[in-house]
């Protein structure tokens, strides 16, 4: 919606996110909220509430990430070597690209604290903002890390680095996308309820 919205056009070396979500994507990027909902259910409640605003924090901090740095093609960097890579692909960092991730893990904690009613789960306004930006900018980043250092990275017709093709470069095939954003979700969602303190 955000990249419809920005008329974004992503890089043409990630064709993940030009395709419609397919079934292993939905599965991999909800999970950990399905996981936190179910907690809900089992009578943990705090816990359950606490990690779903978590995990789409999270989710929305690497989307925005995504969208915003690729859309501004502002310099990025590979988090780990620290060398200029292609907008768009996994394991790349760029300045405005992260603020955006930030930014729309505020968002989504201060959306879910006028709609939807969340003070009885957090301490307060402030602790829950804090937070909840936190640990979703720390899942975006985390979520970079693994891209530039497990997940697959290959090399495109033209000679660049891509997420997608036949000549392998580093990481490994098993590793993909989808496994790096849960991965990075369930960790990132697991330290924020123990931080916030779901009981």
């Amino acid at each position: 919606m955000l990249g419809k919205l920005l008329h974004l056009r992503q890089a043409a070396n990630n064709t993940e996110p030009s395709q419609p979500r397919d079934p292993l994507q939905v599965v991999c990027n909800g999970l950990v909220y399905g996981v936190c909902a179910a907690l809900i259910r089992l009578g943990h409640e705090q816990a359950g509430h606490v990690g779903m605003i978590m995990s789409m924090a999270v989710a929305t901090a690497d989307t925005w990430s995504s969208e915003i740095g690729t859309a501004v093609r502002g310099r990025t960097w590979d988090v780990l070597r620290c060398i200029r890579v292609p907008s768009g692909l996994s394991g790349g960092v760029s300045l405005i690209g992260t603020i955006g991730g930030a930014l729309g893990a505020s968002l989504l904690f201060a959306t879910s604290w006028i709609i939807l009613r969340v003070p009885a789960q957090w301490p307060g306004f402030a602790t829950g903002m804090f937070s909840c930006t936190s640990i979703g900018t720390l899942g975006m980043l985390l979520d970079s890390v693994l891209g530039a250092s497990w997940q697959g990275r290959y090399r495109a017709v033209d000679g660049t680095l891509a997420d997608e093709g036949v000549e392998p470069v580093s990481g490994s095939r098993w590793m993909t996308n989808n496994l790096v954003n849960l991965v990075s979700n369930a960790v990132t969602t697991g330290a924020g309820v123990l931080l916030v303190g779901g009981g």
